[in-house]
């Protein structure tokens, strides 16, 4: 009965894995972009510093249900406190680097939804 042993097979093993990691490597090549965020990418500039944007409180009006048994012949509202998350915004040499946030959004009145703005890139 043969018995293999771990080592050599864990050599062997290895060389398979060299054989295919050239490949796996080279996902990102020397003229390929770098990641927007990354602070050597040619187009945003170099990082200069980071400005936290406060949470932002914001007080709105939202419509009230009538009660049951009752009919509303005008639409009742009350006025609510929300909170809008804050975040940081990146400053490099050439403009600032926003993040995805969100911010509310009045889609009728009386009704607001949380909306997710897009990250962009603002220009000095």
């Amino acid at each position: 009965m043969t018995t293999i042993h771990p080592r050599p097979l864990a050599a062997l093993l290895f060389a398979a894995l060299l054989g295919v990691v050239p490949g796996l490597v080279h996902a990102q090549g020397a003229t390929d972009d770098p990641h927007p965020k990354m602070p050597w990418n040619p187009y945003h500039g170099q990082i200069l510093r980071y400005v936290p944007v406060p949470p932002q409180s914001v007080t709105i009006e939202v419509a009230v249900p009538p009660a049951a048994g009752e009919e509303a012949k005008e639409p009742k509202t009350q006025q609510q406190v929300v909170q809008i998350p804050g975040y940081t915004v990146t400053e490099t040499t050439s403009g600032y680097l926003i993040p995805q946030r969100y911010t509310l959004e009045q889609v009728a009145p009386g009704q607001y939804q949380w909306r997710l703005l897009p990250a962009e890139f603002r220009r000095k």
